[in-house]
């Protein structure tokens, strides 16, 4: 787990990138989860506000935050039709990165990581079926 000084310097940097975001709404219609559910939650813009209060909802609901994190599909849409050219695939990472962080890895994927570095070609194998299982853990 990340200490308060950790997490203060990595919210930091996040901050700088968010900057440029104008909540123009563009990276709505370009989300396929956006399309899927209709909530805004899911839309790169909502996700920027979450990650631009992180530093409150993380101590608040830390669960919740990842878990509207973890429903980003990452493939990048978003950032292709922002006309700001927000990195929106770094932003969501880090906050991942910095949840996680705070969190820990569950023991499942703990055990999970552990068995699979020690054999590349089955990390390999299971990393391909990975996006199927991902709200499992």
């Amino acid at each position: 787990m990340a200490d308060v000084y950790e997490l203060a310097q990595s919210l930091q940097k996040l901050d700088d990138q968010m900057v440029a975001c104008m909540k123009c709404g563009m990276c709505q219609a370009a989300c396929p989860l956006y399309a899927e559910t209709g909530r805004e939650t899911d839309v790169a813009r909502g996700k920027i506000a979450l990650v631009e209060n992180l530093a409150g909802e993380i101590l608040r609901d830390p669960k919740a935050v990842k878990e509207r994190l973890d429903r980003c599909l990452l493939c990048g849409s978003c950032a292709a039709s922002c006309p700001s050219g927000v990195k929106v695939l770094d932003i969501f990472l880090q906050a991942r990165a910095i949840i996680t962080a705070y969190l820990g890895l569950s023991p499942v994927k703990k055990a999970i990581f552990r068995g699979m570095l020690a054999n590349p070609k089955l990390f390999n194998a299971v990393l391909g079926l990975a996006p199927k299982f991902q709200n499992l853990f």
